[in-house]
């Protein structure tokens, strides 16, 4: 059983890893007028990296058997809650202080 859940974890780990690291390549070209506190060194390339990496390490998880029902369980978990925010969140979720902060202080890219 505890290596299901350390497996769940992971799996959760790498996804939230993936979805922050293409916001990070996402945002700057959005909202290109907003100023960063900082840089990050290795720029694009290196959160392009993070996210193949990230990807390999996701397909990794599915292929030991011993843990798929956790592993497709999370999936299922995940699956299930974009599925709720595309019929329901989408058009009836508010701005936090900080999303609020940048769409006030910023034009998006691409309208």
């Amino acid at each position: 059983m505890g290596a299901v859940l350390l497996n769940m974890a992971a799996f959760g780990a790498v996804t939230e890893h993936i979805i922050l690291m293409t916001a990070f390549v996402r945002l700057p070209n959005c909202f290109p007028a907003t100023k960063r506190p900082c840089v990050d060194p290795l720029g694009n390339d290196g959160a392009t990296l993070a996210v193949v990496i990230a990807l390999i390490t996701l397909c990794v998880l599915f292929l030991n058997t011993d843990y798929w029902s956790g592993v497709h369980g999370c999936t299922v978990w995940n699956a299930a809650g974009l599925l709720c925010l595309w019929l329901y969140g989408r058009n009836k979720l508010v701005y936090s202080p900080e999303e609020e902060f940048a769409v006030r202080h910023s034009t998006p890219a691409n309208g």
